[in-house]
């Protein structure tokens, strides 16, 4: 038996729903973002294009919170040795690194064409584009990929500190949080202008990593919670439920309501403020839609709609690497139209649908009839099969699959 194959961990197919749930929050924020910045502010559809902004602002923190989960999830009950860290990285070079690497270099294509940008001389042009790429903002998406990247660089030794010091994993969030606005609270007095900006910095979502470990390395103590009905849950169970939703619903609430006042009424705040609530609503919806997720699974994962939502799920990171290119080239499609008119609404609406169908059409299209599409949008997904092309180990299933999607397959082959 090959080491790492001890222990293998239980399928967890109810994670594609929890990666769907995630993707369309990314695309509402997304699609949304001119309408409730810019455009529409002063239309009396705002509302509308404001929650649409602001309520969906989990999206990109929960796949955060995912890729931790699941690398923890996979690895923590494996024996420390140099053949498993060598197979992490060769893992996330495959599946990570060189498909950021190449759709870096399409968004820098695909920009220049869209904004009819002129080419500088040879020099200019590679050091703008080695900027970019080293910062993580070749596209406004990207610097999820640039962040997991530092993440993925650290992970071994998170994994050996949360599993030789025995009081660790359960003090791996208030840990995490701490550092995390620790980070936050010098940049905001002293401003600090580095290379890097703020939000490529995976410091800034540290929190969402350490809950994601906590969560692995004690989820046999949470399944029963997880995938319990209400009639069978117990006093502490229906307690946490209600005090989870609840305090999800009213942070979201108020997260939405500060902004509007900023947005509409140019009411002042402390944008301290702003970065708390977008923290404690994010960090909410993590273990929100999660229960979520486990209980539509548990209720019908027998059906055709679930079963959709599944697939969606497992193209959710090839989906966000190629929907901003579908809403760009949307957007030049509406113009013209006035955000003061309800067609605006539905426009606003056409985006995000377009963003994630077209997306998801194409997605599905590239894995099943191009070959080696996984160098350029992450690993095959699971319903179309075994990969023949990433020459890993391991099986393909929907439980071993996360955000990225590319981070496939963990199990090491017995």
């Amino acid at each position: 038996m090959r080491d790492g194959a001890l222990k293998r961990p239980l399928k967890l197919p109810q994670l594609d729903l929890f990666r769907f749930f995630a993707i369309c929050g990314v695309i509402s924020v997304h699609s949304s973002s001119t309408a409730a910045a810019v455009d529409g502010i002063h239309s009396k559809y705002f509302p509308i294009f404001n929650v649409m902004n602001i309520f969906f602002k989990f999206g990109t923190p929960c796949f955060i919170f995912l890729s931790s989960f699941v690398l923890f999830y996979n690895y923590y009950n494996r024996p420390d040795t140099g053949a498993l860290i060598a197979r992490f990285y060769r893992k996330r070079t495959l599946y990570i690194i060189i498909p950021y690497l190449l759709i870096s270099i399409a968004y820098f294509l695909f920009n220049k064409g869209l904004n009819h940008s002129p080419w500088l001389n040879w020099h200019d042009e590679y050091a703008r584009f080695v900027k970019k790429l080293l910062t993580g903002s070749m596209h406004t998406h990207l610097y999820f990929v640039f962040i997991n990247v530092q993440f993925y660089l650290l992970f071994p030794l998170f994994l050996i500190v949360l599993k030789k010091l025995k009081w660790a994993p359960i003090w791996a969030f208030p840990v995490g949080l701490a550092l995390q606005w620790g980070y936050v609270l010098l940049n905001h007095e002293y401003n600090f202008q580095w290379y890097v900006p703020k939000g490529s910095l995976a410091i800034t979502y540290l929190s969402y990593y350490m809950l994601g470990a906590f969560t692995a390395i004690y989820f046999d103590r949470l399944r029963g919670w997880l995938t319990s009905g209400w009639k069978q849950m117990n006093v502490v169970h229906r307690t946490a439920t209600l005090a989870l939703s609840l305090s999800w619903l009213a942070v979201a609430v108020v997260h939405v309501a500060i902004w509007y006042m900023s947005r509409l009424h140019h009411t002042r705040f402390n944008s301290l403020l702003f970065e708390l609530l977008w923290n404690v609503h994010t960090l909410l919806s993590a273990y929100f839609l999660l229960f979520a997720a486990f209980q539509l699974h548990r209720l019908f994962a027998a059906n055709k709609l679930i079963r959709l939502l599944s697939v969606i799920g497992q193209l959710s990171f090839a989906i966000y690497l190629v929907h901003p290119m579908v809403l760009a080239l949307y957007r030049k499609t509406g113009a013209s139209i006035s955000p003061f008119v309800s067609e605006y609404v539905f426009w606003i609406w056409g985006g995000f649908a377009a963003a994630l169908l077209v997306s998801l059409l194409a997605v599905h299209l590239l894995f099943r009839y191009i070959p080696g599409t996984w160098l350029l949008l992450g690993g095959k997904p699971a319903y179309q099969g075994q990969r023949g092309e990433s020459a890993s180990s391991g099986t393909t299933s929907s439980s071993a699959r996360f955000v990225p999607a590319g981070e496939r397959n963990q199990k090491a082959k017995a």
